[in-house]
């Protein structure tokens, strides 16, 4: 049978992956939070839609396209419905506070950098993973915007610049959830 839960994040805003995010955005509104320690995945689940024994794939997840292929799921193209069936399909989503800026080789003067790779040196900010591995990236997105807001709220930066991150894998994810946090 299929399970769901609740995130624990409000609607629109920065998904939380660790004890502390939640505790900070759920202060004082909820009674109590287990701490079940950090998301080892990061990123939110693939949700697919089956039709006409066809998949299509609404959000992507840890499990990918390739993933679905490999195990002779016939998929559907990408449906340019507009119509909002599963959660993380709004144009706009999982948001800091903070705007962003993707794709950037080099941040503004004063810009916090989300790296893929090894933080440039004078560069104020965090590193995703510093070896390239786009499963600690995922694993450590939402904890690394949430601090990088915290960080530019405290020193008045202007926006999060991001480096570009590969499309492929759990990548595509990254990719998505990262557009819909700049709309």
């Amino acid at each position: 049978m299929p399970i769901a839960c609740p995130s624990a994040n409000f609607s629109g805003k920065l998904t939380t992956t660790r004890f502390e995010d939640v505790l900070s955005s759920f202060s004082g509104i909820i009674d109590a939070i287990i701490d079940g320690g950090p998301c080892p995945i990061g990123v939110e689940s693939t949700i697919i839609k089956i039709k006409n024994q066809k998949i299509s794939i609404l959000r992507p997840g840890k499990i990918t396209e390739e993933r679905l292929k490999a195990c002779n799921y016939s998929l559907q193209k990408k449906e340019n419905n507009k119509n909002i069936i599963a959660p993380g399909q709004l144009t706009s989503h999982y948001r800091p506070n903070t705007p962003l800026r993707l794709n950037v080789k080099k941040p503004k003067k004063n810009e916090l950098l989300l790296s893929f790779g090894p933080l440039p040196k004078g560069t104020n900010g965090i590193s995703l993973s510093e070896v390239f591995d786009l499963n600690e990236a995922a694993m450590n997105l939402y904890s690394s915007l949430a601090d990088l807001d915290e960080l530019a709220l405290i020193n008045s930066n202007d926006a999060i610049a991001i480096n570009t991150i590969p499309n492929s894998g759990i990548g595509i994810a990254i990719n998505d959830r990262l557009k819909r946090a700049c709309s």
